[in-house]
């Protein structure tokens, strides 16, 4: 039986999900447009910028310092094993589905690999100029070594699915087209995965307590996230004003 749409998705999900596992980051604020900043209020945490992040798929993220470095190093070192693990299901999935489904499958991996191959590539060479000179040695081995398990990665699916992909494709992967077209799911992404963190952590504390009796009226309605929206003008204005310094004035005589 063929998979459906539902199952299709679902599979491409649970791959690129790998990408976002185990994963170390950090985002500097003076990077950020002030129009996307003020879209993300409400879809992280205040602290989200200018700090050390470990993200875990079942943990959610927490801050890391100087001084979890060995820790940080033994936990990225399953990043690879995970990656791997991907190509397997990969060429298992080749021989289950049709070659239109796998290529529909292998083109979207192949762009979002390309994706996080140029995040990570970006938070190794930038560590320093945008957190200083007093970063522990292991802490910078770390983003180094999570860039070539992505580049590693890289390696492996384009030898073994290069003739399903499009090798002679560019995807651009500055401000712009990132904004409009990745920034949204990267967000989605991460908040999907602090909501799942908590929600364990309720289930687990809830596990724990003596009592089971029910409390009325403690049910949370979450808030109903909204999707980034951001348009052509918008971005291009935005990109002026913040990274060229194009004064306002001008952009105003542009619309009239």
């Amino acid at each position: 039986m063929e998979p459906t749409k539902t199952e299709m998705n679902v599979l491409l999900d649970e791959l690129l999900s790998v990408f976002y596992h185990k994963f170390i980051y950090y985002v500097p604020s003076e990077i950020i447009i002030e129009g996307v900043i003020d879209q993300l209020k409400g879809e992280i945490d205040d602290d989200f910028f200018d700090e050390f992040y470990f993200i875990d798929n079942y943990e959610g993220s927490s801050k890391f310092y100087n001084t979890d470095a060995l820790e940080l190093n033994l936990l990225l070192a399953d990043k690879r094993s995970f990656l791997q693990q991907n190509t397997f299901k990969l060429v298992e999935k080749s021989k289950e589905i049709t070659e239109f489904e796998f290529l529909i499958i292998i083109e979207k991996y192949y762009e979002f690999l390309l994706l996080f191959n140029y995040i990570t590539e970006w938070l190794s060479v930038n560590l320093k100029k945008y957190n200083g000179e007093d970063i522990h040695l292991s802490i910078i081995g770390a983003y180094g070594i999570q860039m070539q398990y992505f580049r590693s990665h890289l390696e492996d699916v384009c030898n073994y699915f290069g003739g399903f992909i499009d090798l002679e494709k560019e995807y651009d992967f500055s401000m712009k087209p990132f904004v409009m077209r990745y920034l949204s799911e990267l967000v989605s992404r991460y908040e999907k995965i602090a909501s799942k963190a908590e929600e364990q952590a309720e289930k687990l504390e809830n596990c724990n307590q003596e009592t089971t009796q029910k409390k009325v009226g403690e049910t949370k309605v979450k808030k109903k996230k909204q999707q980034l929206k951001f348009n052509e003008n918008e971005i291009d204005d935005m990109i002026l004003t913040k990274v060229f310094n194009v004064n306002e004035k001008i952009l105003q005589q542009k619309t009239d």
